[in-house]
């Protein structure tokens, strides 16, 4: 019963890193020199001046990040959802 425990408690942790990492990477053009949050608050030095640049900038660096939260979000959404249900039915 507690290592069930551990996996629902390790799976909602997993639920809140992949939410806010799909935040974070989310595609958004912050003041038309950022294409995401992560690009805007850890890399500020580092600005695009050129709008026609954002996209190949976005994704060739930031992109493979979101799509990879999102996958991790629903595989752990998913994991939750099978050990929910394997508990219930014990």
């Amino acid at each position: 019963m507690k290592n069930r425990l551990r996996i629902l408690y390790i799976l909602w942790i997993g639920i809140v890193l992949g939410i806010l990492s799909t935040l974070l990477f989310f595609p958004f053009p912050f003041n038309r020199q950022f294409t995401c949050l992560f690009h805007r608050t850890f890399m500020g030095a580092h600005q695009i001046h050129s709008e026609h640049l954002m996209v190949p900038y976005y994704i060739t660096h930031f992109g493979y990040f979101w799509w990879g939260s999102l996958f991790f979000t629903a595989f752990v959404v998913y994991s939750l959802l099978k050990n929910l249900k394997k508990r219930k039915d014990d």
